[in-house]
Formats: C-alpha cells, sequence, structure tokens
C-alpha cells in the first residue's frame, strides 16, 4: 500500500512546532500518526490534532516516529513538500528513510470504504469477490485479503483433519465456504 500527499512545507513545520510546545519532553520520543484523507491530512500525538489542506492519494494511516519527520523538516526550504509512504518507508523529493517503525495501515473511516469496523475474513472474501482489484488496491485492502484467503487454505486444511473419515474433500469444503462467500 502506498500514500502520498502535497502540502504547504511552513503549514507543516507550524503544525509540528506548536505540536512539540503541547507534547513537551515527550514530543521526541513519540510516534506522529498521519491520517491521508481526501484533500487533508489530519497529524496526531498524544491529544493533539492539526488538520492541514493537502493534495492527497492512497487514503492511509501512517505511524511514523516524531524525530524521523521532525529531522527531515530542519533540512528542507522548499514552499511545498511532497511524501510517499510505504511499509517501512518515507520518500521527501529524492530522499528515501527506511525504518521498521514507519507503518501505512488502512483507514476504516475512509468515505470509499464500505466495510464495517468490525470485518471478519468472510466479509472480506465477500469484498474481494464483488470489487475491482484496484479498489481493494486504493483502500489498502490487499494484504488483509491475501491472509484472509491463506487463512481460509489453513482452516479448510484443519476442517478435512476431522471430517476425512466422512469422505469429505477439500474441493467440497471450498465449495460450500464459497457459496457463502458469493450466494447465487
Amino acid at each position: 500500500m502506498e500514500s502520498t500527499f502535497t502540502l504547504n512545507t511552513k503549514s507543516l513545520k507550524q503544525a509540528l512546532s506548536s505540536m512539540k510546545r503541547v507534547a513537551g519532553k515527550s514530543y521526541n520520543n513519540d510516534v506522529l500518526k498521519i491520517s491521508v484523507l481526501p484533500d487533508k491530512v489530519e497529524i496526531a500525538i498524544q491529544g493533539v490534532i492539526k488538520f492541514l489542506t493537502a493534495k492527497t492519494e492512497g487514503f492511509a494511516d501512517i505511524f511514523i516516529p516524531t524525530k524521523v519527520l521532525e529531522a527531515y523538516m530542519q533540512t528542507t526550504s522548499t514552499a511545498s513538500i511532497s511524501f510517499i509512504f510505504k511499509e517501512g518507508e518515507m520518500q521527501c523529493g529524492s530522499s528515501i528513510y527506511n525504518s521498521k517503525a514507519i507503518r501505512v495501515e488502512t483507514i476504516f473511516s475512509n468515505p470509499d470504504n464500505d466495510l464495517p469496523l468490525n470485518t471478519n475474513n468472510l466479509v472480506l472474501l465477500r469484498y474481494a469477490e464483488n470489487n475491482t482489484e484496484n479498489k481493494i488496491e486504493k483502500l489498502g485492502l490487499t494484504n488483509q485479503i491475501r491472509n484472509a484467503k491463506r487463512q481460509l487454505t489453513t482452516n479448510i486444511n484443519n476442517a478435512l483433519k476431522h471430517l476425512s473419515k466422512y469422505e469429505v474433500s477439500y474441493d467440497e469444503l471450498h465449495n460450500i465456504i464459497y457459496k457463502k462467500i458469493k450466494p447465487e
């Protein structure tokens, strides 16, 4: 999953500066949550939330150590700044920062995402059947759906261990479940 946004450098620096004043000493040891939403970015830390106007693509929740973003912001002087976030990676202009602490997650409050908050594997598999690969990727659900499919295979194999005495095959179990995933 990839999430990008472009915003005014000065407004981002001001937002980070005011957040630093409010958070105090803990600011440098904290993690920023950046929610990339339609035409805006929400930056949050310990009860402080700032909204900034931005050009956005790939809605997501991004978690990044404040030190990583702060270090880069001290070196830039351009009027606007563009970020590209991937799992474990932040790209700003020609600079790329890699860290396991940089996480990109799906936003369930995304207006394009009609999945319920308490989504389970069955709901995810139904969603995959009824939506395009492009929409699934845009919403950042690719890994969750891949995991749901993997879990389905594992669960069917576990069920076969118990039901093989009754001459039940993998295909029979899969077809029963598939009828629940995509009813006729």
